[in-house]
């Protein structure tokens, strides 16, 4: 009678033990099914980082073979020539490889190779890891259905059918694994910078802490954001093409001025070690080339050269308020007062609503003249009288005072005097004090309702 009253939970127990067990096994399989699922096609197995050598046959490229070698980490092109080769594009390419996978698979015999297109591959690399292991991955004919190629991997047993983008994906040149940056120091270490443009006075710029000064042609403070879309302009700068070894015409006119080859630019990057870096770009006949060694020259596109030519103008600091705008608690513009109540912004006496006012006010902090006058300019312009005089308050604390006049004799400028310094802006200046509110607005009971500011 005793034992009788255990067998319900005893079976119960036994149920549950099932199925946990069951359960454990079907997740285990899950797993299982889930890796073989991944592994399914794929065709390498080796590490991105383990690669040290790749050897490269494309009959269709110049020069046709080329090898790519890892030394201390570092890759470099090896063979026809000895360069600077461009390592996270070597990375991206092996990944490529080690995530193909093949569509179907042949038995393989030498007789095959020929109908398949892999006596004479389109595309051949050998890949050599730090162990010395050999990987090959040759791209032959394409399949006379669908958008397929054959492939010969260091398997013997097998050939592989793969999507024709594998073909796409890896026909690469020797320019695609050359470095075709131009070598400036890196960003952080550059301390001093020097543009030198024919017809233009040259420009010398240098970095105090965290801020840029002008030092030729005049003195002044440097725009800081300008100054980092310069130097990453210059960074991001790729060579179009190489020409190496040139014969010794070709030579002379990459090098020396006169007979159709003259100064385009030259930029000097000083470094904080007090080394410097020069690039002299020359143009020949409508293109431009820069020489990176005595063997070595390339060509550079003028586009991307000429975005990047600046006047001592357009790397000054051309701001003309100084404050924060979440900072500011009362504003005045003509005979219009803007003030804050329970940290939203009010007009006037009747504490109309004026959200659009915050708006103005980052406007402004962020706004940049056209031009930073001399004095004797700016008094010259702004005899008559001003059409719009603004206040910008903390408290008691004035953060911007300025006016603003119609430049005499040129409806395409304006002057605004700010504290003592004065500048030129554009007339559509004005629009940051003609905030446009949305014409319908919902209110609380969900209807909309029009109003304009």
């Amino acid at each position: 009678m005793k034992l009788k009253g255990f067998t319900t939970p005893l079976a119960i127990l036994l149920v549950l033990l099932v199925l946990a067990g069951l359960a454990f096994w079907d997740e285990k399989k899950t797993g299982t099914d889930k890796i073989a699922k991944d592994q399914k096609g794929k065709l390498f197995d080796f590490k991105i980082e383990d690669i040290t050598s790749i050897a490269v046959v494309n009959p269709a490229a110049i020069p046709a073979q080329w090898t790519l070698k890892k030394e201390a980490g570092t890759w470099k092109v090896n063979g026809p020539i000895d360069y600077p080769a461009d390592g996270e594009g070597i990375e991206r390419f092996l990944k490529i490889i080690v995530d193909s996978r093949s569509e179907r698979e042949f038995e393989r015999s030498d007789k095959d190779l020929k109908a398949f297109g892999l006596d004479h591959p389109q595309l051949s690399y050998n890949l050599t890891d730090k162990d010395g292991k050999t990987y090959i991955f040759a791209i032959g004919g394409k399949s006379p259905t669908g958008y397929s190629s054959y492939l010969m991997t260091s398997n013997t047993e097998h050939l592989y059918l793969v999507n024709q983008y594998m073909l796409t994906a890896t026909n690469k040149t020797l320019l695609d694994f050359r470095n075709r940056s131009l070598f400036i120091p890196k960003i952080s270490e550059i301390v001093m910078v020097e543009m030198i443009c024919p017809g233009q006075p040259p420009i010398k710029i240098i970095r105090n802490d965290k801020d840029w000064e002008i030092q030729t042609p005049f003195v002044a403070k440097g725009d800081t954001t300008e100054m980092s879309k310069v130097l990453n302009g210059w960074d991001q700068v790729r060579v179009v093409g190489f020409i190496d070894s040139p014969v010794p015409a070709l030579r002379s006119a990459l090098t020396e001025i006169g007979k159709g080859t003259k100064e385009y630019a030259k930029v000097v990057f000083g470094r904080r070690d007090q080394t410097k870096q020069e690039l002299a770009i020359l143009e020949n006949n409508g293109k431009l080339y820069v020489k990176f060694s005595n063997d070595v020259f390339a060509e550079l596109d003028k586009n991307q050269i000429d975005s990047l030519k600046r006047s001592a103008i357009d790397v000054q600091d051309r701001s003309m308020f100084s404050y924060v705008s979440s900072d500011v608690t009362e504003l005045m513009v003509d005979a219009k007062h803007y003030h804050k109540v329970d940290k939203r912004w009010v007009e006037g006496p009747e504490n109309k609503r004026a959200d659009y006012v915050q708006g103005i006010l980052v406007s402004l902090e962020f706004a940049k003249a056209d031009l930073k006058l001399s004095p004797e300019q700016g008094a010259e312009w702004s005899k008559d009288k001003s059409i719009q005089n603004v206040t910008v308050k903390q408290g008691d604390t004035i953060l911007a005072q300025f006016s603003v006049w119609k430049k005499p004799g040129d409806p395409n400028a304006m002057i605004i005097k700010s504290a003592e310094t004065y500048y030129q802006v554009k007339p559509d200046f004005l629009e940051i004090f003609s905030p446009k509110m949305p014409e319908g607005q919902p209110t609380l009971g969900g209807e909309l309702k029009n109003e304009k500011s």
